[in-house]
């Protein structure tokens, strides 16, 4: 049975829900953990949890979100002749989010999560760089939304450079895996796709640190953190994400996943965190705006 709008919204609400929250867990982790060890250690858990969640939707008789379909040897047909790409987007991808966890470490999960929209800036750009027409207005939302990264970098008196250095090179990372992805394969089933994703991006991670030498025991504590944040994000933030966007349009559902750094900042704020100031707020008002406005603006141009 096809999922209504309303349903495909709901869906939508809980992935940024999630998808909120995973930047706070990721935080709670990174207390213990190098930035290398939680990645892999998330990317690994959301793989079993995948695996896991085939095997009991097979057992059950569901059908939704085509989690029945994830098998190792679903996986394996994901990657198939296309695999290539797939190594290089999962590079991409996994030193972007190397470099994502390092500024949630640094930085915190509010300052990670509304640079993170920067991502759309890049997919624009590299968009561009493609062959596609770039318009004033979206050129003018572009300026909104890197004039407010910055004004929301501002602390003590200055801008957090290395915020926006590292949360640059991240959201170019994400970027170009999401565009590597998207060329690679168009149809299949998601899940295993999802899956496979994955567990090359924790294979690369874990090459990532054993250059840098980071990677050391986790304590139970972390475990549980990493383990909590792949399954709330990468394992249901993102199941909820493709299934909403299925059932209302990517045109629609991107203007509101563009909103998830305020439901991250509404539970820092829950747990404690400091009301950001003036220049901060204006700032992520700025990346919010220019975020959804841009998103809306690309949607259409797809569209057309």
């Amino acid at each position: 049975m096809a999922m209504t709008a309303r349903t495909g919204y709901l869906l939508l609400f809980l992935s940024v829900l999630c998808n909120g929250a995973t930047y706070h867990l990721v935080h709670a982790a990174l207390r213990d953990l190098s930035p290398a060890l939680a990645n892999l250690s998330s990317n690994f858990a959301s793989v079993g949890c995948l695996l896991a969640g085939g095997a009991l939707w097979r057992a059950m008789g569901w059908r939704l979100g085509a989690v029945e379909g994830v098998t190792p040897a679903s996986i394996a047909r994901s990657i198939g002749g296309q695999w290539r790409l797939i190594l290089l987007a999962t590079a991409l991808g996994s030193v972007g989010g190397w470099l994502n966890s390092g500024a949630n470490r640094a930085y915190g999960a509010e300052m990670t999560a509304f640079l993170s929209n920067l991502t759309l800036v890049f997919l624009v750009i590299l968009g561009v760089l493609s062959g596609e027409r770039l318009g004033a207005v979206e050129a003018l939302m572009i300026a909104v939304i890197l004039a407010g990264a910055f004004l929301f970098s501002w602390r003590g008196g200055a801008f957090l450079w290395g915020a926006v250095g590292m949360m640059a090179l991240a959201c170019l990372g994400t970027a170009g895996k999401q565009m590597v992805v998207k060329r690679a394969t168009s149809a299949g089933n998601m899940p295993s796709m999802m899956a496979a994703v994955l567990l090359l991006m924790g294979l690369w991670t874990t090459l990532i640190g054993l250059a840098t030498g980071t990677l050391h025991a986790p304590s139970p504590r972390a475990l549980l953190f990493t383990g909590a944040a792949g399954l709330v994000g990468s394992v249901l933030g993102m199941t909820f994400l493709y299934n909403g966007y299925h059932a209302v349009g990517v045109s629609r559902g991107a203007p509101l996943d563009a909103l998830r750094p305020m439901v991250v900042l509404l539970i820092g704020l829950l747990l404690g965190a400091a009301l950001p100031g003036p220049a901060q707020l204006a700032g992520g008002g700025m990346i919010l705006g220019g975020s959804v406005a841009l998103a809306m603006l690309v949607a259409a141009r797809t569209r057309a």
